[in-house]
């Protein structure tokens, strides 16, 4: 089988390994900024709150969810440019930026105004971290490993989230926000320490930086890296001249035009699934259960059990294959979604559920699971494997760019559907979704485990004719 040729010589997998854990630290930092909301829901509507001279409402608490969507789709179309002029590690030196702006008007904030243009940094700084992480990791990682260091983009977002409930249950507003400035700072020391992307050099002419940047990834492997210095060259030369792509070119070929669908089918997978309304709105999900648990205490167990998924899903990742978690993350997901469904229903029709209160902490748990476990990581390392390097940030930008376009209005209106609905009727919608996802899958996406870049794309060219 091809996966396991793949396994015979792969020097440097432990310093790819750490390279990995060094840039997805920027993933923690996205996590808790993320996971700021959900246990800080209560303060700031509560008579005390640490931001206004009065409650936020219901809509107002929605757009500071919202607005994360509204920020990361405005700066994605510029993201390219970023990218492909500064370089991976540079952009993600950058990307750090709006993370730290974002704390520091979110610990100073005395107004709401304020903090909705907080938030809209976090979506700028999560949409680069989304778009560079990926790219950065598929570049770096040998065949054999792509999938499983692919995967802890998603392990470390969870572990962010996790402190980002944790720290919101047991500090104060400020405390917390002037705490979280560390993480961005943090991250971006670690930077130092990383060499740029080999494949970035190879395509900007940069040969003699390439050489010792597959040096450092390869352990000094010389073997290695002169097969894959003149890998890189002969992709470079055979790729696309353009040094812009634009729209047109997502349909160059035929398998750039089938990577482009699948990669806008997937991306938006991870946005309608419901995880992210689910994770903002934990608490206020629990108390409208009944469920004995706090609404902190049953967030920060959510956090943890998502980060049991994301471990899972890092251990199978290249065992089981992409395609394959992505089917059974999809199915998992719809019977979580129409159990929660069916259990709020019964609830709005006045049922005496009170003993039954254990259900939506399970289902959310087995949810949260089956998401880490397939849905969640897949499409981000999925969409790096299947186009052309001189193209992949480009159509990952455009593809991120709907994502977060769409993710937009499902967290903005979800309080919206609750009040209207009925709760019931978001998780049934989220069902759908989630078949979508399913049947998508099944009809569309090819298994990408342990192929090289041009493997996959001579398989999609292929399936076209």
């Amino acid at each position: 089988m091809a996966p396991s040729k793949g396994k015979i010589q792969e020097p440097g997998k432990c310093r790819q390994f750490i390279a990995t854990l060094i840039i997805n630290l920027a993933s923690v930092t996205f996590g808790v900024t993320l996971g700021w909301v959900s246990p800080v829901i209560r303060d700031l509507q509560s008579g005390k709150t640490p931001v206004s001279s009065s409650p936020m409402s219901n809509d107002e608490i929605s757009w500071l969810a919202g607005v994360v969507c509204f920020g990361a789709a405005v700066m994605l179309p510029f993201c390219n440019y970023i990218v492909e002029g500064l370089g991976r590690k540079r952009t993600a030196y950058l990307m750090m930026m709006p993370f730290l702006i974002s704390w520091i008007l979110t610990a100073f904030a005395t107004n709401y105004v304020t903090l909705l243009v907080a938030r809209i940094f976090v979506g700028v700084g999560g949409s680069m971290c989304l778009l560079v992480v990926p790219i950065y990791v598929a570049e770096i990682a040998g065949d054999s490993i792509r999938g499983q260091l692919g995967s802890i983009l998603r392990f470390a977002f969870n572990i962010g989230f996790v402190l980002g409930y944790i720290l919101g249950a047991v500090l104060s507003y400020k405390l917390f926000a002037l705490s979280a400035l560390t993480m961005p700072i943090g991250a971006a020391l670690g930077l130092l320490f990383l060499p740029e992307s080999p494949v970035y050099l190879v395509r900007k002419g940069r040969i003699t930086e390439a050489t010792r940047s597959l040096m450092w990834l390869k352990n000094n492997d010389k073997i290695s890296v002169e097969s894959q210095l003149e890998m890189l060259q002969a992709q470079t030369q055979n790729s696309s001249k353009s040094k812009s792509p634009g729209l047109r070119d997502l349909f160059r070929d035929r398998a750039t035009a089938r990577g482009f669908i699948i990669a806008l089918g997937l991306l938006n997978a991870p946005a309608t699934c419901g995880l992210f309304v689910v994770l903002t709105y934990t608490a206020t999900i629990f108390q409208l259960s009944g469920s004995s648990l706090s609404p902190n205490a049953a967030a920060i167990l959510i956090g943890v059990i998502q980060v049991l998924g994301s471990w899972l899903s890092t251990l199978t990742m290249d065992r089981a294959g992409r395609r394959t978690l992505i089917l059974i993350s999809s199915g998992g997901m719809i019977i979580c979604h129409c159990i929660l469904g069916t259990f709020f229903l019964l609830q709005s029709l006045h049922h005496d559920l009170s003993s039954s209160s254990w259900i939506p902490v399970t289902s959310v748990s087995i949810f949260v699971i089956v998401y880490g476990l397939g849905v969640g990581p897949v499409p981000y390392i999925i969409a790096t494997e299947i186009f052309n390097p001189d193209i992949s940030s480009f159509a990952n930008c455009v593809c991120q760019t709907i994502m977060w376009l769409v993710a937009f209005p499902l967290m903005k209106f979800f309080p919206q559907i609750i009040d209207t609905l009925g709760i019931h009727s978001g998780f049934f919608i989220f069902a759908g979704f989630c078949s979508c996802t399913l049947v998508f899958t099944h009809f569309l996406v090819p298994e990408t485990r342990g192929k090289k870049i041009q493997t996959i794309l001579e398989a999609l060219d292929a399936r076209w004719r």
